[in-house]
């Protein structure tokens, strides 16, 4: 029985060793806005009791040393401040990731006696801001900045108005620091010019994993920021206004007739009824 029971777990251990648990869904490369959500998902096949538990590793950009983002279910703490696990069944294990600084780099998901190296994908972080750098009243100066955390440098470009369409004004980008690509425009007269930052697929450039465009800038909103917002509450004001004079105008009617009404009654001689009294 001892020699049956030996041979028995060999097998088994035979048999644990040469499954192999292969990534179905993967993940896939994201940029995105600080603040943004991205999912992350990885499934893998599923059918035996070895394959099913899949494990993520965090790598920073330029390192090949990770470290476990969870086991199961079970988050490690170092992540929990911007990751979450939105799906932890069997063979299933989704990321749910807050854009942060923090959050770029490379991440690898593989299951049970998989191999790992073929389900990775890189997350990059985005921090695009417009500000004006010099006004007058003729023309002004804005730059686009971006700041990155990543390997993959975006493009900035300005694109102004011409007639409903949006033409290039200037790709003048241009690094100016470790990990911070801006580019300037100057504005004049009645043009009207946005912010466009896009992050391409590398060795594709006709293939970008993120299109980002600002708000329109022009000289006029620019000398005055709230304009729109005190056009619309002045807006608002006026209708108020409207509507509070029609409500005393339709009180001031009624307050007149019913005093009319119960002058009629007291010449008649009779009471009022008592709902008037």
């Amino acid at each position: 029985m001892e020699i049956t029971t030996v041979v028995t777990e060999i097998l088994v251990m035979q048999i644990f060793n040469n499954v192999q648990c292969i990534v179905v869904r993967k993940p896939e490369d994201a940029v995105a806005k600080i603040g943004d959500i991205v999912i992350m998902n990885c499934s893998s096949t599923y059918g035996s009791d070895v394959c099913g538990k899949i494990t993520w590793n965090y790598f920073e950009m330029n390192s090949d040393s990770g470290d476990i983002i969870n086991i199961g279910s079970i988050l490690s703490r170092s992540f929990t401040s911007y990751i979450s696990i939105i799906d932890s069944t069997a063979g299933n294990c989704h990321l749910r990731i807050v854009a942060t600084p923090s959050a770029a780099g490379r991440y690898e998901c593989f299951d049970g006696t998989g191999t790992s190296g073929d389900a990775i994908a890189a997350l990059i972080v985005l921090d695009p801001k417009v500000s004006e750098q010099s006004h007058d009243n003729m023309a002004t100066n804005l730059e686009c900045s971006v700041r990155y955390y990543g390997n993959w440098a975006p493009k900035v470009q300005w694109t102004k108005t011409s007639g409903d369409s949006w033409d290039i004004a200037a790709s003048n980008d241009s690094e100016i620091s470790k990990n911070l690509v801006s580019s300037t425009i100057t504005i004049r007269a009645t043009q009207q010019f946005m912010c466009k930052v896009r992050v391409f697929e590398p060795g594709k450039l006709n293939t970008f994993l993120f299109d980002w465009m600002s708000r329109p800038y022009s000289l006029k909103n620019l000398a005055n920021p709230n304009s729109g917002d005190r056009a619309w509450d002045k807006g608002i004001g006026i209708g108020f206004a409207i509507c509070l004079a029609i409500f005393c105008l339709i009180g001031i009617a009624y307050l007149i007739f019913k005093r009319g009404q119960r002058r009629c009654i007291k010449e008649k001689g009779t009471n009022p009824p008592a709902e008037d009294l």
